[in-house]
């Protein structure tokens, strides 16, 4: 964790002053919130460098276990990499929540292994995708990406997963 956070403050403190920063508003399903839809707010501080870091977050919702939907807080820290409007990303990506909501019974698990144990969905992943920014500065973004859902306790572990955005883009100096 030391050298992660060390790895952000050097990428930090080596943008440039004068830097594009691009500000995303977007409404995206079942990607960086994991299990639910969410509207996330993305910043890139340096969105005109061909490797540039971007961060974000939003307000979601989960699927519970109780058959309800409950708020949850997504959270994201990722790389852009690509000189144009279209852009490849990788990152990590999770959510906060203040509730349980993966923990399943036996009964209603992913085929556990192990009949003492729940089985639960980890609130964290990492994610590949592509994004494509408005050409002119502001206006249409869009983007999908895929990440592994890892589960604990279960003879299938990890499930592929697929998200997709679509939002506002704006590009200011």
């Amino acid at each position: 964790m030391k050298n992660v956070l060390l790895l952000l403050t050097f990428c930090c403190a080596t943008l440039h002053a004068r830097a594009q920063t691009r500000h995303t508003i977007n409404l995206e399903l079942l990607g960086k919130n994991i299990v639910g839809p969410a509207v996330l707010y993305e910043r890139n501080p340096n969105a005109d460098k061909k490797l540039s870091l971007h961060y974000g977050a939003g307000i979601g919702t989960a699927y519970g276990q109780d058959a309800e939907w409950h708020p949850s807080l997504p959270l994201f820290v990722g790389a852009n990499l690509g000189r144009s409007n279209n852009k490849f990303e990788l990152g990590l990506a999770g959510f906060l929540s203040t509730r349980d909501y993966f923990d399943t019974r036996v009964e209603e698990c992913y085929g556990c292994m192990d009949s003492e144990y729940e089985s639960m969905i980890v609130p964290f992943t990492l994610y590949l995708g592509f994004k494509h920014y408005p050409e002119d500065g502001e206006g249409l973004f869009f983007h999908i990406n895929t990440q592994p859902i890892l589960i604990t306790n279960s003879f299938i572990p990890i499930l592929p997963w697929i998200g997709a955005g679509i939002g506002y883009s704006l590009k200011k100096q």
